[in-house]
């Protein structure tokens, strides 16, 4: 059974959910010991049915942490961002790419899909790059995209999980400054400054895989588009 439910697993699982996961229940170990002075380690002697708990543990974990980063996402990320890549990249104000490649995608869209509009807005925008990418996906040529859509995933939920710990941190910062002093306190600030240091960098990296998607899925269409109209 173990065997036969790895097998199943795919690389959006396990960069996705699994990796995250595992983060997660750190976060999860870390508050546990912080506030009720428990560990949640799992008392089985079995190393094999171990390591299958504590996959299927992560996968839990890393399902929950996927709805909170799509909520940090939602109200944190996107309006920082001006919307997702795929929202805006047909938009005039937008200069991710020449007005030239954005008349020529408009071209194809007109052409392809009858999407016909004078004004693009963001609803429309993402209108023409979900064609794009299901045209990908039905052809079996969305590899790549893939693996940058999963790795987006994972880095969302490193967001998420890095998040709960440093929030964490900062609980124990104000309640050992309260009780104990901030001179008693040197350790949860460095954790602190480290947690929203790394959060930083994580963020960083989630804008710049999650355009690296949008791009290629964009990209690879044209290309693909060029290539059937050569035939």
């Amino acid at each position: 059974m173990g065997s036969s439910f790895l097998a199943k697993l795919n690389i959006y699982d396990v960069f996705g959910y699994i990796i995250p996961g595992f983060l997660g229940l750190v976060a999860l170990n870390i508050f546990a010991a912080t506030f009720f002075q428990k560990s949640l380690e799992l008392d089985i002697a079995n190393q094999f049915v171990l390591a299958v708990a504590y996959l299927l543990a992560s996968l839990y974990v890393g399902i929950i942490l996927h709805e909170i980063s799509q909520i940090i996402e939602k109200y944190f990320f996107r309006p920082i961002w001006g919307g997702f890549l795929s929202e805006r990249f047909l938009l005039d104000s937008d200069n991710r790419y020449s007005q030239g490649m954005k008349a020529k995608i408009k071209k194809i869209a007109e052409k392809r899909y009858g999407l016909t509009t004078t004004e693009y807005d963001k609803k429309k925008s993402q209108e023409v790059f979900n064609f794009f990418y299901s045209a990908l996906k039905m052809k079996g040529l969305d590899g790549q995209v893939q693996i940058f859509n999963a790795q987006y995933g994972m880095l969302r939920n490193f967001f998420a999980g890095t998040f709960i710990i440093t929030v964490t941190y900062l609980l124990n910062l104000i309640k050992t400054i309260v009780t104990e002093g901030y001179k008693c306190a040197m350790s949860e600030i460095f954790y602190v400054v480290l947690g929203a240091s790394v959060l930083v960098l994580l963020g960083r990296r989630l804008r710049r895989f999650g355009e690296l998607f949008a791009d290629y899925v964009i990209r690879d269409y044209l290309n693909l588009y060029v290539e059937e109209m050569g035939k």
